[in-house]
């Protein structure tokens, strides 16, 4: 399991996105990664989907669904099960449509030996016209705290070895990303980020 990564995919009632999301990753996905989709308690067809695909992991979260804490809770109470040497957390309105897509994330994650890279920005628009004014307004993304690279939780792939042995966990207060507890922790270690504009991933994979 050491050249594969597990994907990770919060869900709840999302059954178009979902349904996009899943396909887009086998279409264009060149190794059987392990994919888990963490289920938050959904009550529409969107399960009736999941369990009929026999290449996922469909977890169920015992959590109640609660939009300020289910996304990380569900991602959390799975990451001891994890067996491969990264993760990767992905949004289930996040569309893959380029191979080659977690090849160059695991690129640059080996590249300088980073605990962590993702997008530092929240959206990740396909090549428009109105694609240029979402980059200028994303250009600078706010940082959580000084000093803290900006990492979202949108497709962001961790070392699992050292995510676990830093003791990080997911959280989110205040609207925050889940990702910048977990990577304060990291960098309080010692280990390095590495955040990616929108316009470096946008030849990969989509995100409004």
């Amino acid at each position: 399991m050491k050249d594969r990564i597990t994907i990770l995919i919060p869900h709840f009632q999302t059954l178009d996105a979902i349904k996009l999301c899943l396909r887009s990753i086998r279409r264009y996905t060149s190794k059987e990664h392990p994919v888990w989709v963490l289920d938050n308690g959904s009550q529409d067809e969107s399960m009736n989907y999941l369990k009929d695909l026999s290449w996922i992991r469909l977890v169920e979260s015992p959590h109640p669904n609660d939009p300020a804490v289910s996304h990380f809770r569900c991602i959390n109470d799975v990451l001891g099960e994890i067996e491969t040497s990264s993760f990767l957390i992905m949004h289930s309105d996040v569309f893959v449509h380029h191979s080659g897509w977690l090849e160059f994330l695991e690129e640059k994650l080996s590249s300088g030996n980073h605990a962590a890279v993702g997008p530092c920005h929240k959206g990740i628009s396909p090549r428009s016209g109105w694609m240029f004014w979402r980059f200028l307004r994303n250009f600078r993304p706010p940082q959580h705290k000084p000093g803290l690279p900006t990492l979202r939780s949108i497709c962001a792939l961790y070392q699992t070895e050292i995510f676990r042995n830093t003791g990080a966990k997911f959280f989110s207060t205040q609207g925050e990303d889940i990702t910048h507890s977990a990577n304060e922790q990291l960098m309080r270690n010692g280990h390095t980020l590495l955040p990616l504009p929108s316009t470096t991933l946008r030849k990969f994979i989509f995100h409004s």
